[in-house]
């Protein structure tokens, strides 16, 4: 089903607010597929009450595996090698035409990114 999407990123650390995907998207039960604004990245996102997958496709890819409460995963692949880092979910609320999910990533023990991303969907024909 074809939706209308705006994802926006609230980051606590930096104290900002930045939409980073708004236009046409894919929902397939589960899974959205979009595209980024300013980037020519794709985006899977597979969501449930309990597990979030944030695929990243473009020059630098990424995996995030998000569990409810607990500890996850990224690794990011680049050019350069891949690189593995640890995350914190704190929240997932799954409604329907708002997603969400807040969490942190970690280098070692030290939370260099914590946000939480909104996905709202417009249903259309």
């Amino acid at each position: 089903m074809k939706v209308k999407l705006k994802l926006t990123q609230y980051d606590f650390l930096e104290n900002k607010e930045n939409v980073i995907a708004e236009g046409n998207a894919i929902l397939d039960k589960n899974q959205l597929k979009y595209k980024e604004n300013k980037e020519n990245a794709f985006h899977f996102v597979t969501f449930t009450s309990e597990t979030v997958r944030l695929e990243r496709k473009c020059d630098i890819s990424s995996t995030t595996i998000l569990n409810n409460g607990k500890w996850g995963h990224s690794t990011v692949k680049s050019p350069y090698g891949d690189m593995e880092m640890k995350t914190k979910t704190y929240n997932i609320s799954m409604q329907d035409r708002e997603w969400s999910v807040e969490y942190g990533v970690f280098s070692g023990n030290e939370e260099v990114l914590h946000q939480k991303l909104l996905w709202v969907m417009e249903y259309y024909s």
